[in-house]
């Protein structure tokens, strides 16, 4: 797939489940802090999205960077 017809693609996919990652970052917050995964902890994520996810954990303090 090329950039263009990816970049629409994940535009789209993103107003899909709007609302949705929210939801799951805070559960994830959750259930990593009870595993003793501290803020700031190192998470890495390959292919499995737009990387929606991981800015929603980061803004609840779980990554500290975001790569793309």
């Amino acid at each position: 797939m090329n950039e263009k017809n990816y970049s629409l693609s994940a535009k789209l996919y993103d107003k899909l489940h709007a609302g949705e990652v929210e939801i799951l970052a805070g559960s994830l917050k959750k259930y990593f802090f009870d595993l003793g995964i501290s803020k700031g902890a190192t998470i890495l994520d390959l292919g499995s999205g737009t990387g929606t996810l991981l800015g929603q954990l980061s803004n609840h303090g779980i990554v500290e960077q975001v790569l793309k």
